[in-house]
Order: C-alpha cells, then sequence, then structure tokens
C-alpha cells in the first residue's frame, strides 16, 4: 500500500511539475514576444524620425517655407530622441503630429502646381511608415492583452512574481486615430 502511495504522489507531482513547467515557459514566451514587437515599433520609429529629419533639411533648403517649420519638427525630433519611457515617447509622437499634420497638408502638391518628386516621394514613404506603425502598434496593443490574460492565470503569476516582471504599457489607440494622413491626389 505504500508503494502504491509513493508512485501515486511521484506521478501528482511529475504531472504537477510539467504543467508548472509548461506554463512558465509559454508565459515566457509571450513576454519576450512583446518586447520583441515593442522593439520593431522602436525601429518603425527611427525610421519615421529619419524621413522626418529629411523632411526638415528639404524644408531648411526651400526658400519659399518658413524656417520656423523646419524648428518646430527639430524641436519635437529632439524631446523623441530623449524620451526614455513609452508615455514619454507617446507624448512626444502627439506633439510630432500636431507639428506634422498641417505641414504636409501644406506641402502636399496641388493640382496644376509644380511638383517637387524627392519631396513627394519622401511625403508617400512616410505615409507607409505611418500605416506600418499603427499596424504594429495594434498588434504590440493585442499581445500584451494576451500576455496580461496569461498572468492573471495563478501559475503564470507565480513566475512573474519570481521573475519581477512588469506589465507592459499599451498605445492609446484613439490618440493614433489622429495620425498624420497624408492624401496624394494630383
Amino acid at each position: 500500500m505504500g508503494e502504491l502511495l509513493a508512485v501515486i504522489l511521484t506521478l501528482v507531482l511529475t504531472i504537477t511539475g510539467i504543467l508548472v513547467l509548461f506554463y512558465f515557459m509559454s508565459f515566457i514566451k509571450l513576454y519576450k514576444r512583446t518586447k520583441n514587437i515593442w522593439a520593431e515599433i522602436e525601429r518603425q520609429l527611427k525610421y519615421r524620425y529619419g524621413l522626418v529629419s529629411n523632411l526638415i533639411e528639404k524644408i531648411s533648403s526651400n526658400r519659399h517655407q518658413k524656417s520656423d517649420d523646419a524648428e518646430k519638427l527639430s524641436q519635437a525630433y529632439k524631446k523623441w530622441s530623449s524620451a526614455n519611457s513609452m508615455a514619454e515617447k507617446t507624448r512626444a509622437e502627439e506633439k510630432l503630429n500636431d507639428v506634422l499634420k498641417p505641414l504636409v497638408d501644406k506641402l502636399t502638391p496641388k493640382p496644376g502646381v509644380e511638383v517637387n518628386d524627392d519631396l513627394t516621394e519622401l511625403l508617400e514613404e512616410l505615409d507607409r511608415n505611418e500605416m506600418k506603425l499603427v499596424y504594429a502598434q495594434m498588434f504590440y496593443n493585442d499581445q500584451v492583452r494576451k500576455y496580461l490574460r496569461n498572468r492573471r492565470a495563478f501559475l503564470r503569476r507565480m513566475a512573474a512574481c519570481i521573475l519581477r516582471l512588469r506589465d507592459p504599457e499599451t498605445f492609446d489607440v484613439d490618440n493614433y486615430s489622429r495620425k498624420v494622413q497624408t492624401d496624394l491626389t494630383f
């Protein structure tokens, strides 16, 4: 009877250990996925700011544009590059969008007006990048929600406490509905 109890206890402990390991590994996988997606968003943001710096150069080299536009864009870029947290970066993004939207509207070629191909290409690339950013942010939010839902499970919560993992922040999608929209109609 004692041997049967030992075998049953061993089986229960083994199955429990396997389940704990399974939950732990799936939790870590979700956590790493959110970090990887955030890294992709940061890569897209850096690319976007490369495009913005090219736009600043184009505006600065154009005698007809006010240097005030280039200065405002430069200040927004400096705020973003000095931001450390997601909240700071989001605020910097909002400020940049407030500066960029009217500028893009002003720079978008109008019918019957001479078109600068370099500027048009730059505005189109900026628009494509905006779409990629919005998609990546929505995907990130989806993964964070999945991560948080799984973290609420008892065993996964225990693993998170052991590893001292914090909850990732999510993007406020409503703020991103005001993203820069460039309509290039000729």
